[in-house]
């Protein structure tokens, strides 16, 4: 397949010949720290501070933020937006091939759908917190769709960690799942705070992971969707194209 159509597909006719450079993203995020502790931009106190200080600082022990840096080195400013994508996208589907495993309950693949799932929780809420630290929104649509991937990772990511727990633990939950597709569908529906009873969680950790999922489920559905759907009609820095202007005929 032509290698300029690729470019194209994904990238569109605007980037095809764009190289432009961007700045080292770790040290971006070493100079917002700076920002946040000298109140440049911003001036917060008391627990707003503490929390900002502690989202900026603690992206530094994610691998988001050193893929960014290697994807804006090699690519640019669109390979360090791909990768970022493709980043997301591998967070996703790393629970779903884990969930399809023999060896779904291997307390390592736990942690790793753990900490990944921490760190997209962490960022989602830097989006509010932060919101002044972070450049100019590409696209809200394009912001929109990687919220979702986002909120689809965390939901079937809880499913891991159900699923584990139902195996290593005698009664986690008042019944055991029956396949990785019963704990997907547990997920989804304590994300969504329906509940249709038919298993619920006994053992303290499940009832723990549930509220933790649901307080996290109205944090995005409340905060997360409601700031972006209210500027979706807004074009991004990069998507708005020049006003043609008509004469009268």
């Amino acid at each position: 397949m032509n290698l300029n159509f690729l470019k194209t597909l994904f990238m569109g006719n605007e980037f095809v010949r764009s190289n432009e450079r961007v700045h080292p993203e770790i040290k971006l995020q070493i100079i917002n720290v700076y920002r946040v502790w000298r109140n440049k931009g911003y001036r917060d106190f008391g627990l707003e501070r503490l929390i900002r200080l502690f989202l900026v600082s603690v992206q530094f022990v994610f691998p988001g933020l050193y893929i960014r840096h290697f994807g804006g080195k090699i690519g640019g400013f669109m390979g360090r937006r791909l990768t970022t994508e493709l980043y997301i996208l591998f967070k996703l589907f790393l629970p779903l091939l884990i969930l399809c495993s023999d060896d779904n309950a291997n307390l390592f693949f736990v942690f790793l759908v753990s900490y990944l799932m921490l760190e997209t929780m962490l960022y989602l809420t830097s989006l509010i917190f932060l919101a002044f630290e972070f450049s100019p929104t590409i696209s809200f649509r394009r912001s929109l769709i990687t919220l979702f991937i986002n909120f689809m990772e965390i939901s079937i990511g809880f499913a891991v960690v159900y699923l584990a727990g139902d195996q290593h633990f005698p009664s986690f939950f008042s019944k055991k799942f029956e396949s990785g597709l019963h704990a997907v569908f547990f997920s989804f529906i304590t994300s969504a705070t329906v509940g249709y009873g038919d298993i619920t969680p006994v053992h303290p950790l499940a009832r723990i992971l549930v509220l933790g999922q649901v307080i996290f489920s109205f944090i995005f559905i409340g905060l997360i969707f409601n700031y972006f759907a209210s500027r979706a009609h807004e074009r991004g820095e990069y998507s708005r194209l020049p006003v043609k202007k008509f004469g009268k005929d």
